[in-house]
C-alpha cells in the first residue's frame, strides 16, 4: 500500500494491458480478476500519459497482490489508450489505513524479499525516469 502512494507521488501507476476482446466490451463483459487479470501483461507507467512512459514488469506474485487490492477496492480502474487499464490507488482509503498503523515499516526490503531485487530495481529506475522525464 505504501508503494502505491509513493508511486502516486511520482505520478506513476500500475497498468494492465487488456485483450482486444475485453477492451472492446468495455463494461459489457464481466471481468474475472482471477482468470482475466492474472493473465494480462503488467506495466508501470505515467498516470497522465501512457505513451510517455510504459515499463513492462514481470512479477506474477505482485500482480496477485494487485488483484487482492483491486478486489478490496483499494485500487480503482480507469480505461486508457492502447487497451490499458490504469490501477489507481484509492488514496482516501489507503491514507487512513496506513495512518492507523503506527508501526515503523521498512517496506522496500520487504517488497524486495517478496518480489525480487529486479522488481525493485525496475520500480526505482521507472521513478527516476519519471522524475527526470527521460524516455
Amino acid at each position: 500500500m505504501r508503494q502505491l502512494l509513493v508511486l502516486a507521488d511520482h505520478k506513476l501507476v500500475w497498468l494492465v494491458q487488456m485483450t482486444p476482446a475485453i477492451a472492446a466490451s468495455h463494461k459489457g463483459r464481466s471481468f474475472d480478476l482471477q482468470n482475466d487479470f492474472r493473465r494480462l501483461p503488467l506495466f508501470l507507467g505515467d498516470r497522465n500519459n501512457v505513451n510517455n512512459l510504459l515499463v513492462p514488469v514481470s512479477a506474477p506474485a505482485f500482480q496477485d497482490k494487485l488483484i487482492d487490492f483491486f478486489g478490496a477496492n483499494l485500487l480503482f480502474s480507469q480505461f486508457s489508450s492502447h487497451y490499458m487499464l490504469k490501477l489507481l490507488p484509492t488514496i482516501q482509503w489507503l491514507k487512513p489505513m496506513l495512518a492507523a498503523d503506527a508501526r515503523i515499516v521498512h517496506w522496500p526490503p520487504q517488497l524486495a524479499a517478496a518480489y525480487g531485487k529486479d522488481f525493485m530495481t525496475t520500480v526505482a529506475q521507472t521513478i527516476h525516469r519519471a522524475d527526470h522525464n527521460t524516455p
